[in-house]
């Protein structure tokens, strides 16, 4: 019996080459082999999708040659367009909220307010006084004298300053947001 024959090939150097991500050796055995695979798995490859094309370095050097320069309204809404829907990542939520709070604290420092936290304006017992309040003026504005719709306990003297009268009816009282808002801003409510 006769063997059958391989067909002859066109003659191909055995080629190897590695892994563009980590590395690893590759044997390419023919031409379409050598042109198609760039990675050695499914994983280096998926690594290699989402590595963007500016390194860290790269973007901080931006950051910083640009760090102060003002934006164009135009060139804000493209950024703002463009980062729509985008999650921050959490080292940039927690770089955020520290900002957040140095910015908080010197505005408490500049104002004379020693206590930022904790915040008892969620508890029940804030909860009961606003109803006295609102109860005790009929749940109308005290300036204006609308009923009902959004009004808000004020506290005639502050809430920071005056610990010791918080929860004292008497030091509040009930005012819709349009005028709570001219009270506090000094300017003419939105």
């Amino acid at each position: 019996m006769a063997r059958k024959r391989k067909p002859k090939t066109t003659a191909f150097k055995t080629v190897k080459r590695g892994c563009l991500v980590c590395d690893t050796r590759l044997v390419f055995k023919s031409e379409l082999d050598l042109k198609r695979k760039k990675y050695c798995s499914l994983g280096c490859l998926g690594i290699a999708n989402s590595r963007t094309t500016t390194s860290d370095l790269q973007k901080a050097t931006i950051g910083l040659l640009n760090r102060g320069k003002k934006l164009s309204k135009e060139t804000r809404k493209k950024l703002s367009l463009a980062r729509t829907g985008q999650k921050a990542t959490l080292k940039t939520r927690e770089i955020l909220r520290i900002a957040q709070k140095k910015r908080w604290a010197k505005h408490f420092e500049e104002h004379g307010r020693k206590e930022t936290k904790p915040n008892l304006r969620g508890l029940a017992k804030y909860s009961h006084w606003r109803l006295q309040v609102h109860e005790r003026d009929g749940f109308t504005c005290q300036q204006c004298g609308s009923i009902g719709g959004k009004i808000e306990a004020h506290h005639v003297l502050a809430y920071a300053k005056y610990p010791e009268l918080r929860y004292d009816v008497d030091n509040g009282v009930t005012l819709c947001r349009k005028c709570h808002q001219k009270l506090h801003y000094k300017r003419k409510a939105v």
